[in-house]
């Protein structure tokens, strides 16, 4: 009797036991489970603003990650028919890459939770990633010569005149061949010098150093400066632009929407990334602000990712969406879908940007050229985000640019044009983590995450196990004193015990089993 009320009282105290570190176990894994999220928040809010001694400064002030300027231009294989009105038929050469090499300095931090900064960019040739050199000769629209009848269309006849006699004296044809690199980075141009003393009594305004190419002074200099909100004031907008240059908001369009500075630089964002959420960014190429909106999940290198897109209202026609309106220049004067004037920011010059090959434009500019091959994974502007930081770890900037081409009343060389948009050169700027840096990223960040994960669902796993042992203990009591009494009298009968296949023959604690037999 005393046996039997020493086992109970041993199995009452394993009950109460396993009882209690089950509940423990449980309410450690519900509290957890709570505050997990916050843990997360809190040490991801801890990291992100940029301070001069911040875990995100290094990286942004010199970019770790390898970042390519790539350049597709369009060789024009029929000029000669194009002055006569027929369709132009191009050829797609590239990609000629360049590493684009950026760097900050002069970096100011403000008590307001501002920064300011400038940034230098340097473009090194990469030939192992190009087709060829980039010295590679294409036929394109003359960029000065076009340039000058633009800006000369509304003037007098007799300006016109001059102006005449100057190409032939020089004998300018508007379609030119070239190099690819002058093309882009820009050439000094024979006919913008010979310009140049009657470009103040023509009232017109002539590129710095008579210098051409669609992306002149961009390489090799430090012209931008910004401001951006640091995050040390909070991350709600956390590295959304304030200024450039000087200005909070631009000069360029026609109205305060198209002008507005807004989101970021297109490198960081604010975290904790949802997948509703309308992002920004401000891009200098394009001097306007364009929109991106989420797409899919997507990963590199293990890092899980939100892709977002630039979507086709960016460019849509007012039409589609009104907002674009402030992007018509001159006012009222609004391109078909998928078009952008960018004249006002390359001296009046007709150039016109979009997506590469014409993607989301209206059907009759896809129609207009013959060689185009539109895709949308290839050829539309993506950022991908890490979800939590809000970090870009893989993004590609795609834009068309395209010279305007049509009649001009009082230069010759347009007499039979037909109007059309000629795609000059097409570009990607893109960069993506490296492996080493992914690495990184998962055992700084998505280790810690794992771990509050392996924690709090642990913690509950346990306790329940414990628990459900603990519940067990009777019934594991009841059987094997069922089949202890079956035992017995069979034994009484002279019978042998018959061996019963169910749960009592399953392992026990050996704690558990000595309770049991000394019963």
């Amino acid at each position: 009797m005393a046996s039997c009320m020493t086992c109970m009282t041993k199995r009452a105290k394993l009950m109460v036991v396993l009882g209690v570190l089950g509940l423990l176990c449980v309410i450690t894994g519900c509290v957890f489970l709570g505050v997990a999220d916050n843990i997360i928040h809190s040490k991801i809010s801890s990291r992100m603003p940029l301070t001069d001694k911040g875990q995100t400064y290094d990286q942004w002030r010199h970019s770790k990650s390898p970042l390519y300027f790539q350049v597709w231009a369009f060789d024009t294989l029929n000029p000669e028919a194009v002055l006569k009105g027929d369709k132009p038929e191009i050829k797609e050469k590239g990609p000629y890459t360049y590493w684009d090499e950026r760097s900050k300095h002069d970096i100011n931090f403000s008590d307001d939770g501002t920064v300011y900064y400038k940034e230098k960019r340097k473009y090194n040739f990469e030939r192992s990633l190009s087709v060829g050199s980039d010295s590679d000769t294409v036929t394109v629209p003359n960029l000065a010569m076009t340039s000058v009848m633009s800006v000369l269309r509304d003037k007098d006849n007799m300006t016109k005149a001059v102006v005449e006699q100057i190409f032939k004296k020089f004998n300018q044809t508007l379609f030119v061949e070239m190099s690819v690199h002058d093309l882009i980075w820009g050439y000094k141009d024979i006919l913008l010098e010979a310009l140049a003393p009657l470009a103040k009594s023509m009232n017109i305004t002539l590129p710095e150093n008579n210098t051409i190419g669609l992306f002149t002074n961009h390489n090799d200099t430090d012209s931008d400066n910004f401001v951006i909100y640091s995050g040390q004031k909070g991350l709600a907008n956390f590295a959304e632009i304030i200024s450039w240059n000087g200005q909070k908001a631009l000069k360029l369009w026609t109205s305060d929407y198209a002008n507005a500075l807004n989101g970021s630089l297109g490198t960081l964002f604010p975290p904790f990334v949802k997948k509703e959420d309308q992002h920004f960014f401000f891009s200098t190429d394009l001097t306007r602000t364009l929109s991106l909106k989420y797409h899919k999940e997507v990963e590199v290198h293990g890092v899980p990712l939100y892709k977002f897109v630039t979507p086709p209202d960016n460019f849509a026609n007012v039409t589609i969406n009104p907002d674009n309106a402030g992007f018509c220049t001159p006012a009222g004067h609004c391109l078909p879908s998928g078009l952008l004037n960018i004249s006002n920011s390359h001296y009046g010059a007709p150039v016109v940007a979009s997506n590469p090959h014409f993607l989301f434009c209206d059907k009759d500019i896809r129609k207009s050229v013959t060689g185009l091959s539109p895709n949308q994974e290839a050829h539309q502007s993506h950022i991908n985000l890490e979800p939590l930081t809000g970090v870009n770890m893989d993004f590609a900037i795609r834009v068309q640019i395209n010279v305007h081409l049509e009649k001009i009343q009082g230069f010759h060389e347009t007499e039979k044009l037909v109007s059309v948009f000629m795609p000059t050169a097409w570009i990607s700027e893109n960069a993506k983590i490296t492996k080493h840096q992914a690495k990184d990223f998962k055992h700084q960040v998505l280790d810690l995450i794992i771990a509050l994960h392996v924690i709090k669902y642990g913690f509950l796993a346990l306790g329940c196990l414990l628990l459900l042992i603990a519940a067990c203990i009777p019934i594991v009591y009841k059987l094997r004193k069922s089949s202890k009494s079956e035992k017995e009298e069979n034994i009484q009968k002279g019978k042998p015990a018959r061996r019963r296949k169910d749960s009592s023959d399953s392992e026990v604690d050996p704690l558990l089993s000595s309770c049991m037999d000394s019963d």
